[in-house]
């Protein structure tokens, strides 16, 4: 879809001329075991840029919904290299800060996952988390594991850092669960009207997506940010998958 949409006056970044970043770099951005993600890295006019390589809108369109949110994400950017094209991301990384996968969090505090969303404990996190949660629902994201939640931690305390990886949303035309490595939620049960009942800030970010959200018109716009040239069915394909997360979300807030 993104590879046929580009054009000639397609504006990007364009990493041609960038390079892959050297060892050294890459321990300051990544930790030991992420090192095989550097051939993704590189490093232009002193930035740092990852890419991953889709072609799908869901990146940028996860951003969107993020900002809507008030919801801190990484900013993605239409980029080209090797004659591929994908939305890559800055590093969001700040030098004066720790960052931790979920897994890594918990095991520093010596706590279970789910206790990040309790409000006397954790508020600010617990507010975070609950917006990435109405985010993720009405993408039907079904990629939010442990390495995709990241927490920030520095002089201010620990927070949520920068929401990133949409690529697995809108693949699933119904879902009834949402998992993720904080606390699965059985969407149409008991277990989530009591989830609400606790967050019921979750009720008001779906109520808001649901009015506010379309999906088409994110992406209209990202075609006309960048000049790309896309076909009809394309439009449908992304107007379609606003209707399904739509009705996901009416029968969640007005289910009886």
């Amino acid at each position: 879809m993104l590879r046929e949409a580009v054009t000639n006056r397609t504006i990007c970044l364009d990493l041609d001329y960038a390079r892959n970043i050297y060892k050294f770099e890459a321990k300051k951005i990544l930790r030991k075991n992420e090192l095989y993600r550097s051939k993704n890295w590189y490093k232009l006019d002193g930035e740092y840029y990852f890419i991953k390589y889709n072609d799908t809108f869901n990146e940028v369109i996860g951003e969107c919904i993020a900002h809507k949110l008030d919801l801190a994400t990484a900013t993605y950017m239409l980029a080209k290299k090797d004659s591929y094209y994908a939305f890559a991301t800055p590093n969001f990384k700040e030098k004066d800060a720790n960052y931790y996968y979920l897994n890594d969090l918990v095991e520093k505090l010596g706590i279970e996952p789910s206790i990040l969303l309790d409000k006397a404990s954790f508020r600010d996190i617990e507010r975070e988390l609950v917006k990435l949660y109405a985010l993720d629902i009405f993408m039907r994201q079904f990629d939010r594991c442990s390495c995709n939640i990241m927490f920030k931690e520095d002089n201010s305390g620990i927070s949520l850092a920068p929401v990133y990886d949409y690529s697995g949303s809108l693949e699933h035309w119904s879902i009834s669960e949402y998992k993720n490595d904080v606390q699965n939620l059985e969407l149409y049960s008991s277990s989530f009207d009591k989830f609400v009942l606790e967050h019921p800030e979750l009720r008001d970010y779906l109520d808001y997506l649901l009015k506010s959200v379309d999906l088409r018109e994110i992406v209209s716009s990202v075609a006309n940010r960048y000049s790309l040239n896309l076909k009809d069915e394309d439009y449908e394909f992304y107007r379609i998958n606003d209707e399904v997360s739509k009705e996901l979300l009416k029968r969640l807030l007005w289910k009886k």
